[in-house]
Formats: C-alpha cells, sequence, structure tokens
C-alpha cells in the first residue's frame, strides 16, 4: 500500500491544475517508491506484483523527463522498467496479467517515442521486437494498439533502409494483430488507425 500511496502522490504533484505541478517532488516520490519497493523485491522475488510497480515507478520517472522534453534521460528509464518487468513478471510458462502486459506496451511504445525524437534507430528495432516477446498474445485492445505502433515504427524503419520486405512483414504483422480486434469493436477509432495505416503502406 506504502509504494501505491507513493505512486499516487506522485500524479498528485505532476498535476496540470495551477499551483500543482511540482516536478521535483513527483520525482521523490517515485525515488522513495523505487527504494521501498527494492527491498521488498529482495524478500519477495517471485512476487509478480511487486515486480510489476517496481517497473512502474522507472516508467513515471521516464514518462516525466519525456515530458520535460529529456529524451536522453527518459530513455534509460523505460529501459530500466522494461527489463525489470522481463526479469520480475514475465515467467516460463505462465500469463502474464493482461492488464499489466498492455501497460508495458504502452511504456515500450512511449520509449519508441523518445528514440524516434533521439534518430537512435537501432533502440527502435529493439524495442518493437521485445514488443512482440512481451505481448504478441494480449488480449487487450489497448496491448494490440500499442503493438501495432510499435511494429509501424519498425516497418517504417525497414523501408528508410530499404528492406521493402522486410516492411512488408511488419506492416501484415500490424494488420493481422489489430483487425481481428477492430471487426469485434468497429467503433474503436485508434484500433481503426492502426488497421487502415499498414494497410495504405501495403497498398
Amino acid at each position: 500500500a506504502l509504494i501505491e500511496n507513493r505512486i499516487v502522490l506522485h500524479h498528485y504533484y505532476r498535476g496540470s491544475k495551477e499551483g500543482k505541478k511540482d516536478v521535483a517532488a513527483a520525482q521523490a516520490q517515485l525515488t522513495k517508491a523505487i527504494e521501498t519497493t527494492r527491498k521488498a523485491v529482495e524478500r519477495f522475488p517471485k512476487d509478480t506484483n511487486l515486480g510489476y510497480q517496481f517497473a512502474l515507478a522507472h516508467n513515471h520517472l521516464g514518462v516525466i523527463e519525456s515530458e520535460e522534453g529529456k529524451d536522453t534521460l527518459a530513455l534509460p528509464w523505460f529501459r530500466q522498467a522494461i527489463d525489470l518487468y522481463n526479469t520480475h513478471c514475465v515467467r516460463d510458462g505462465s500469463v502474464q496479467d493482461s492488464f499489466q502486459q498492455a501497460e508495458v506496451l504502452s511504456w515500450l511504445g512511449s520509449a519508441k517515442e523518445s528514440a524516434k525524437r533521439l534518430n537512435n534507430e537501432d533502440e527502435i528495432l529493439r524495442l518493437a521486437s521485445e514488443g512482440l516477446e512481451v505481448g504478441k498474445d494480449c488480449p487487450t485492445n489497448a496491448g494490440k494498439q500499442a503493438l501495432a505502433g510499435l511494429l509501424s515504427a519498425r516497418a517504417e524503419l525497414q523501408k528508410k533502409r530499404g528492406k521493402i520486405q522486410d516492411a512488408i512483414a511488419d506492416y501484415e504483422e500490424c494488420v493481422s494483430i489489430t483487425r481481428p480486434a477492430w471487426e469485434k469493436a468497429k467503433w474503436h477509432w485508434y484500433l481503426h488507425s492502426a488497421v487502415v495505416g499498414p494497410y495504405l503502406q501495403l497498398s
């Protein structure tokens, strides 16, 4: 509960209302959450919920740096968050929590945006591969949308590098992931975009 409370407090200090935004205070709460969670994870290394909270606090620090336009500082935080999730929450033969799985795909998407702004092409490729490893079986629409964004970014990069067949394969993968979900939820505008975009590239 203490860990979650510190994360909630960080959201309060990041609030956009006048007089409430305090980036340093938000970062301080997350730093305390990390310190507390690290000790708990050492005691209970198989507790996936603790592992997720540990990773989540790192991700939030990345988000803060990204919002401040400091992508060189944001990307390492995102990287740590993803690595911690893989270490503590992805077990051989076990099923991931679908909410956490979708959230991590969104973290990968945030990291991808920072990598794009830094022109870090190798990291974009790595993030897309990790997205497939973590979330190819993610059942949620949000997760599928986030994964499609990662694959589209990789396809765009492959196209830029002249690797047309690799780009085509990624766009086709996007369609295979998002279209079945969109067929069941045609009101979902973001899924619709995730389906149409790759089709336009393939046409």
